[in-house]
């Protein structure tokens, strides 16, 4: 690959990276608040909602580490 288009991939696979860092602490923090608001229905809603995105964004935030981790050659195959 060219080394401008190597880099520029880079680039956006690490500001990739570190927006969904931000979304999963934010996330947590909320998740996290959560717990202290009085026992209803949509208390418990928002915790199996907010849980099955952060888990989604956990993962995401996984295989760009992989990724960028291979394209900079320090990855394992």
């Amino acid at each position: 690959m060219d080394k401008e288009i190597l880099k520029l991939k880079v680039t956006n696979l690490i500001a990739l990276r570190t927006n969904l860092t931000n979304v999963v602490l934010i996330l947590s923090g909320g998740l996290a608040s959560l717990f202290f608001l009085p026992n209803s229905l949509l208390k418990y809603v928002l915790i199996i909602i907010g849980g099955f995105y952060l888990v989604t964004f956990i993962f995401n935030l996984r295989n760009t580490i992989e990724t960028i981790s291979k394209i900079l050659g320090d990855g394992k195959d």
